[in-house]
């Protein structure tokens, strides 16, 4: 079987515009794979469930914790001060326990508060 002598050109054309095509579209275009994708929206959701969980996880903190506790939360670094909010909040509803990021954000929350409040006074 002969192929024509156009017919090879062409060919690396399409082979060249294919990989373009997927070059831009995931770089440039913003396409996502299905597992990327995936990704995108359980970290969305997770963020999603810290940001209207800390804003609670604050004012139980604020409600439950002794001055003392509130003062060493104050003084103490902030990848430290998850073992403490987990201590003196427990868990909140719906929740089987504080993750590391909820606490975090609560601890954000209640730096908030506490500036809040000291600018009220």
């Amino acid at each position: 079987m002969n192929i024509p002598v156009e017919v090879k050109p062409a060919a690396w054309g399409v082979v060249a515009g294919v990989i373009l095509t997927l070059i831009v579209g995931f770089w440039l275009a913003g396409w996502y794979t299905a597992g990327s994708a995936q990704k995108l929206a359980s970290d969305t959701a997770d963020n999603a469930v810290v940001d209207a969980l800390a804003p609670i996880c604050a004012a139980d903190f604020q409600s439950s914790a002794t001055n003392d506790q509130k003062a060493t939360l104050t003084k103490t670094a902030t990848y430290d001060r998850a073992d403490l909010i987990k201590k003196v909040v427990g868990t909140i509803p719906g929740q089987k326990e504080i993750s590391a990021p909820l606490a975090n954000a609560c601890g954000d929350a209640i730096e908030k508060l506490a500036a809040k409040s000291a600018t009220a006074k």
